[in-house]
């Protein structure tokens, strides 16, 4: 798997075009929203030098049925905007 951002996603300290980290904090920010955000995927083998994270990062999902943690925290950089705005969504294969 490769994770990275759209070209109107800038991650700071991160060159573009590159994997992003899963299981670390990213700041980013797009022309309306600043903020970060932090992802984990159940069942990942890490591909980078953060092998010794990987066992803290499994045992998060020890024993729970959970596919991915998302945490998306920051401000929307106009008022016009609020998180009721907001529109996420999944796509499965299975039920």
């Amino acid at each position: 798997m490769y994770l990275m951002g759209d070209d109107g996603v800038m991650v700071h300290d991160h060159i573009f075009g590159n994997a992003l980290l899963l299981g670390t904090k990213l700041d980013f920010e797009t022309e309306l929203f600043k903020g970060y955000y932090f992802l984990r995927l159940h069942d990942i083998n890490p591909h980078d030098d953060n092998c010794e994270k990987h066992s803290e990062y499994t045992a998060y999902f020890e024993g729970k049925k959970w596919f991915y943690q998302l945490v998306i925290q920051g401000q929307f950089k106009s008022e016009d905007l609020t998180f009721a705005d907001l529109v996420m969504g999944d796509i499965y294969e299975r039920p």
